[in-house]
């Protein structure tokens, strides 16, 4: 929501707030009605379907063809043929993957040109198209090659952002002398999913050899504790500040 497209659409300031606690509601009511499509995938069978015959004999991966066949059980009422429900479903899908892509290279290319064009003076990384063609070759490279081997942290990575957004959010609000239990208690919750999980995981690609998973969830750990860290201080530096 911070990005310079949605900047360019509102009329006023003002609205943002607004906009971006509501694109927020919105956001945790599809994913609740996601986790119920898959849950109900699981769960019931939609009955003979040739869409998902087909789907499962390209060998498309298992959470697709669960979620598509929950949502056709779901709106059963709706679309009555359950393979126009899976053809939506699957739609709604790639369309959210598509998305996703635009944001993350949008966003990529927006922290490459500050941490090395103007950070670390690389006057070509500058140029937005540049650096968005570099962006975009990588992305083939991973897209053509092993994409399996940063794909398995990128569940918790994302949601550490999260988490760190909440930290920053509740040390700002803390500076201000505002009420911050609302964005800390989701913080610690969101801190300690993600941290936990990627400790996990990082320990057992440890076992099975995959160094680069390990190294990666290593990295993104220490990280999240560089960020917790200098958090702390800047708020008992601030306290430090009052007292005095």
């Amino acid at each position: 929501m911070a990005s310079g497209t949605t900047a360019k659409q509102i009329g006023s300031e003002a609205d943002a707030p607004r906009i971006g606690y509501g694109a927020m509601i919105v956001e945790a009511a599809l994913a609740v009605l996601a986790i119920v499509a898959v849950t109900a995938g699981l769960k019931w069978n939609s009955g003979p379907n040739p869409l998902l015959d087909v789907l499962n004999k390209q060998g498309a991966p298992s959470p697709l063809i669960v979620f598509a066949n929950g949502f056709a059980v779901i709106t059963e009422p709706i679309f009555r043929d359950p393979s126009l429900a899976v053809l939506v479903a699957i739609t709604v899908l790639k369309t959210f993957i598509m998305t996703t892509l635009d944001s993350a290279t949008r966003i990529t290319r927006y922290i490459g040109e500050e941490l090395f064009g103007e950070g670390l003076g690389i006057k070509f990384l500058r140029n937005r198209f540049a650096a968005t063609l570099i962006i975009i070759a990588l992305a083939l490279y991973l897209a053509l090659g092993s994409w399996q081997t940063v794909w398995p942290v990128f569940g918790s990575a994302n949601q550490l952002i999260a988490a760190l957004a909440l930290l920053v959010l509740t040390v700002i609000l803390r500076q201000r002398k505002k009420p911050i239990l609302y964005t800390l208690i989701p913080f610690i919750f969101m801190l300690a999913t993600t941290v936990g999980a990627l400790a996990v995981n990082g320990w057992n690609f440890v076992h099975a050899g995959k160094v680069a998973l390990a190294a990666v969830s290593a990295a993104l750990l220490v990280l999240a504790v560089v960020m917790v860290v200098d958090s702390a201080l800047v708020i008992i530096r601030g306290r430090r500040e009052a007292d005095a």
